[in-house]
């Protein structure tokens, strides 16, 4: 019905009752031809029809790195330093260095960065957003922005600068992928996300 469009998804490991095939050929120089014929998809048992030939247009599921301070205008972050403090024989600490300058590759060079983000070890590489909020290990996380660091201390209580904040980060030898998030801080009146995937200077302390 064109009128009440409904969006079915049919993929590996998931099927349900859905039975066919779907086929895409590269015909070369940007032509495809895809052939769709299911049956019983869905809660209404749709049979799905489709011949398509031709150059489809481009869908970039990439992320951009970049932040946002509440309404403000995406910044661009172009530079990443990841140090490894393991000077603690509790645990390694993580502090993550973002910068909208192109070629930082040090610490010092980072003393303007745009962006802090501290991260405990037992979080790196899980691939799982931790909260400001939780145990005394979500404690140790934080996201400093223009001279404010911003951590379980000083979110989510009565005297909070911010309603609180998260953080994942994935780091190697080279890259790293790292999301921040600051809720409803009280200084520049609204949220701080960001993202960076890329390339990475790591040093230890």
């Amino acid at each position: 019905d064109p009128n009440n469009p409904k969006l079915v998804s049919l993929y590996n490991g998931y099927t349900g009752k859905g039975t066919g095939y779907v086929s895409v050929n590269d015909l070369g120089d940007g032509l495809y031809s895809i052939i769709v014929d299911v049956e019983g998809i869905g809660d209404d048992d749709y049979d799905v029809q489709v011949v398509y030939r031709g150059t489809p247009a481009e869908y970039d599921l990439s992320v951009p790195s970049n932040y946002t301070v509440a309404d403000g205008d995406p910044i661009d972050l172009k530079s990443c330093v990841v140090e490894l403090d393991n000077s603690n024989e509790e645990r390694s600490m993580y502090t993550i260095y973002l910068s909208q300058k192109e070629g930082i590759t040090t610490v010092e060079g980072m003393a303007d960065a745009d962006i802090v983000v501290t991260y405990p070890d037992d979080f790196i590489n899980d691939d799982q957003t931790h909260g400001f909020s939780g145990t005394d290990v979500n404690a140790l996380i934080s996201v400093k922005y223009n001279g404010e660091t911003y951590s379980q201390s000083n979110t989510g209580n009565a005297a909070a600068i911010a309603l609180g904040g998260n953080a994942r980060a994935t780091v190697n030898a080279n890259n790293a992928n790292v999301d921040f998030t600051i809720f409803g801080s009280t200084k520049f009146g609204g949220n701080l996300k960001g993202h960076y995937e890329g390339n990475a200077t790591r040093v230890t302390k």
